[in-house]
Order: C-alpha cells, then structure tokens, then sequence
C-alpha cells in the first residue's frame, strides 16, 4: 500500500513540475539542439574554408613555379582578403612580400609584411614578418622605423635576431654606442657556429 501510494505521489509531483517547468524544459531542449547542429555547421564550414583556402595556395605555388607574375599576385590578393584568418593568407603575403623585393619594389614589400604584423595570430608569424619589414625598412632607409617595429618582437626564439638587426639600425642612425648594446645582447644567444653569429661579432668589432 505504501509503494502504490509512494508511487502516485511521486506521479502527482512529476504532473507538477512539469506543468510548472514544461516550457523551460522544452526551450532548453531546443536550444540544446540548436546549439549542436550550429556547432556542427560551423565545423563544416570552416572544414569547407580551409579546403578552399590549401587549394589557392597550392594554386599560387603552381603560378610561382611558373613565374606567372600576374597569377602570383592575384591568387595572392584572393588569400588575403577571402581567407583573412587562415594560414595561407600570411603565406602568401610572406610569399607577395619576397617577389616585391626581388623585383626591388620595397614599398609593396613593406606594404605586404606589415599585413602580416597586424592579422598574424601565430607567435612566430608575426616575429618573422616584424624581422622581416625591419629589414625593409633599413633597405629604405627608414632605421627609426626598424627600431620601433623590432622593439615589439617578443618570441623568444627571434630576440636574438632582432637584437642584430637593432644594431644595424642604431649605426644606420650614428648611434654606436646603441649599436654595440644590440650587438652584444645579439650575440649572448646566437649559436656561435650561425652566420648570423659571425656577421654580428664583425659589426660589433668594426665600431
């Protein structure tokens, strides 16, 4: 008798809340279910993104190989402003950035490389690119610009590197004794069998 009547009170109290909470309990479900087919959505495509994305680059790569300057250059612009927050899209202006200067158009280099400074998301990206418009920055003569830019490399694994290219900036400004404090700091961390090593101890020597 006790069960039966256990049974029906807890019958009642399920009656209860659900009258109470029913609505609740369906809009959770529903958002729930909303919630899982959004995420499977948006796997899809960003899966459906990134394909498209590798296979421009590889397009791109195909141009290159070509030397099919106005392919390069258009492939390139598409991964730049289509597939902004992919890889490739730094990649590729990596890859803009080297055709501009090998064809000595340093304001396209510069132009390309700082791009990649502003949308780089990856650590070591973003270090490569401020090195890199560092330099192009020297080669147009623009060493305050250099320095700002390397002053805001902070991965570890390039310190060294832009420590270098600091001094060569301080020089380009007739600041050795700067020069010499960048060359040194450059030098406590370069593998001491790197290029990189030996160019260094030469400027540091030379001042």
């Amino acid at each position: 008798m006790d069960y039966v009547e256990n049974t029906f009170d807890a019958g009642e109290r399920l009656k209860h809340n659900l009258k109470k909470y029913g609505n609740l309990i369906i809009t959770l479900i529903i958002l729930v279910m909303i919630g899982i087919v959004g995420l499977q959505y948006w796997n899809k495509h960003t899966t459906k993104i990134a394909a498209q994305a590798s296979s421009t680059y590889e397009q791109l790569l195909t141009a290159l190989s070509q030397n099919n300057a106005g392919q390069i250059q258009a492939l390139g612009n598409t991964l730049m402003s289509n597939y902004k927050s992919s890889p490739y899209a730094k990649m590729a202006a990596f890859l803009l950035a080297k055709q501009a200067v090998q064809s000595n158009k340093l304001g396209q280099a510069a132009t390309q490389l700082e791009w990649v400074v502003d949308n780089a998301s990856v650590e070591s990206f973003k270090a490569i690119a401020q090195i890199r418009l560092a330099r192009v920055y020297l080669a147009q003569q623009k060493a305050q610009q250099a320095l700002t830019v390397l002053q805001k490399v902070d991965a570890k694994n390039y310190i060294d590197e832009a420590a270098a290219i600091k001094g060569d900036a301080y020089l380009d400004l007739k600041q050795p004794a700067q020069a010499k404090v960048a060359y040194q700091e450059a030098l406590t961390s370069l593998d001491k069998q790197s290029p990189l090593y030996i160019y260094v101890e030469m400027k540091l020597y030379s001042i």
